[in-house]
């Protein structure tokens, strides 16, 4: 089965925020990495924060309200929370596409957006913040509109895109926790040293990594995406109380 809830139809760049919508009290900026690219910096009003860089939508920070840092980005390859799979997304393809703070859900976000044209792929990604959890939601699109013909029996569209991707995770442990800290079913046990809950949306595999606190959500499989059509996911950390 597939690892993402697919549609039919191409993703647009947004470029502009709904009017009806009432932005929070929460501040959003954007600054330089050290690396030289642009970082987006999200405060919630009620507490917590995170950051985002607008190449590749790498999240290399998260503090829930309170101030626990609950990301490691010690490691550049491995490090904090990356979608996987878009390493051939040149930097200079992605830009900056909405930055919001939406009443209804009390939520600060920012998307990041890049475009292809050959072959002719477009990737999203929106990170949204509450006080206590971290959401990574990811939408891929084969922006190409026709499907070609087959050439041989057995062979797929030459239209036709293979992707692997996902995303990965890596998480600090929480020397705070004590045995007085209750086990949460709704967290793989693996991850709840490190005081986290994890929840996967269209993903099909969630498992830990080699490393302590490292994770790797996606399909234990490559997927192939149609002409005209999107896939999407999502992850969710959240703090367990």
């Amino acid at each position: 089965s597939l690892w993402v809830q697919r549609r039919v139809g191409i993703m647009q760049r947004s470029r502009s925020r709904s009017i009806d919508r009432t932005p929070l009290a929460g501040n959003i900026s954007v600054s330089l990495s050290a690396d030289g690219f642009p970082l987006v910096s999200l405060v919630h009003p009620k507490g917590g924060s995170c950051q985002v860089s607008v190449v590749g939508g790498r999240v290399t920070s998260w503090r829930s309200a309170g101030g626990t840092q609950h990301l490691d980005s010690s490691d550049p390859r491995l490090g904090g929370l990356v979608p996987s799979g878009l390493e051939q997304v040149p930097a200079s393809a992605w830009a900056l596409e909405t930055m919001e703070g939406e009443a209804e859900s009390e939520a600060v976000a920012v998307s990041v957006f890049a475009e292809l044209p050959e072959p002719a792929f477009a990737a999203r990604v929106r990170a949204s913040l509450l006080p206590q959890s971290l959401t990574l939601a990811v939408e891929l699109s084969n922006l190409a509109e026709t499907e070609l013909q087959e050439t041989r029996p057995g062979t797929s569209s030459a239209s036709a895109m293979t992707l692997e991707c996902g995303v990965r995770g890596r998480c600090l442990p929480r020397p705070d926790l004590t045995e007085r800290s209750e086990a949460s079913s709704s967290s793989p046990e693996w991850l709840q040293p490190f005081g986290l809950r994890l929840a996967a949306k269209g993903y099909t595999e969630v498992k830990p990594a080699e490393l302590p606190g490292c994770f790797q959500v996606g399909c234990s499989s490559p997927i192939e995406l149609p002409p005209g059509s999107t896939v999407t996911g999502e992850v969710t950390l959240s703090t367990i109380s």
